[in-house]
């Protein structure tokens, strides 16, 4: 027997991945989790060891473009190399794909942690980032 016809709406959108517009693949959750990070105690123990440095952050509405930046030495190297790292494609949410300086979901996993943000948008940025809770990039700095 054949169906006649299918009422169905999938949401596909000309010029956009299947994949993304149906939240599947890798990118469903709008970031791709590139390391998740070794810290005996994510919670408390990242903060503590971040805070005791002089990063360069910002802590306000941000714009790409106005985000201070501090530079990488071999020490901020070793004290990030614990950090979760996490690829977003974009900076702002774009259809169903959350983005590094959205308001995240409550179930993004990372967000009372710092963590290393890669933004695949335009040309290839790193950011550090502390949410401390907040669903958004409370604190952030660029990694040069």
């Amino acid at each position: 027997m054949k169906a006649k016809k299918v009422y169905e709406s999938i949401g596909f959108q000309r010029g956009r991945d299947p994949k993304e517009t149906l939240s599947l693949g890798q990118w469903r959750d709008g970031y791709v989790v590139e390391f998740p990070g070794e810290y005996e105690d994510l919670h408390m123990g990242i903060r503590r060891y971040i805070e005791s440095n002089n990063y360069e952050w910002a802590k306000k509405e941000f714009d790409p473009k106005q985000i201070p930046q501090t530079e990488v030495t071999p020490a901020i190297e070793d004290e990030i190399s614990l950090l979760p790292v996490l690829s977003f494609k974009g900076y702002m949410n774009s259809g169903n794909m959350i983005g590094l300086l959205d308001d995240w979901p409550e179930d993004f996993k990372y967000r009372e942690i710092p963590f290393v943000a890669n933004v695949l948008e335009e040309d290839d940025r790193t950011f550090l980032v502390d949410p401390e809770g907040f669903p958004y990039a409370r604190y952030i700095t660029e990694l040069i």
